[in-house]
Formats: structure tokens, C-alpha cells, sequence
């Protein structure tokens, strides 16, 4: 594929994701969907739905998403 000699675009060129309400976001949960949040560990530390999986948008992202997503992904 072209992204294997292109790369893929930056994530500040990507248009940004819809935030989900916690309630809306516990409801996909309960019904299979695994729940990324992308927040600072600070602000996730402070709450955070049960069960989230925090992986921060900085630093190796993709990596780690494929790491601890893949891993539990049905």
C-alpha cells in the first residue's frame, strides 16, 4: 500500500474524533465495545469509566494501541 511508502498522515491532520458522552460510552461497553480514552494520565487518573483503557494520544500511541487493543479485541 501507498502508506507503507508514504506514511500515514499525522493525527493533527486527521479530523478530530467525536467525543462520547460517559453514558453513551458505558452503554457501548456493556453491549462488547472497548473503551479507549485518550486522555493525559492525569485527567484520566481523576475518573474515568471502569474497564477504560487509557492510552494518551502523545508519544508511541499506535504501538501502544495495537498492543493492549489488539490484545483484547474479539
Amino acid at each position: 500500500m501507498d502508506y507503507n511508502r508514504r506514511g500515514a498522515a499525522p493525527l493533527e491532520n486527521l479530523a478530530p474524533l467525536a467525543q462520547i458522552a460517559p453514558p453513551e460510552a458505558l452503554r457501548r461497553q456493556r453491549a462488547g465495545a472497548i473503551v479507549l480514552d485518550t486522555r493525559a494520565a492525569t485527567p484520566f487518573c481523576s475518573g474515568h469509566i471502569p474497564d477504560a483503557i487509557d492510552i494518551g494520544l502523545s508519544g508511541q500511541f499506535a504501538a501502544w494501541a495495537g498492543a493492549v487493543v489488539g490484545s483484547t479485541a474479539i
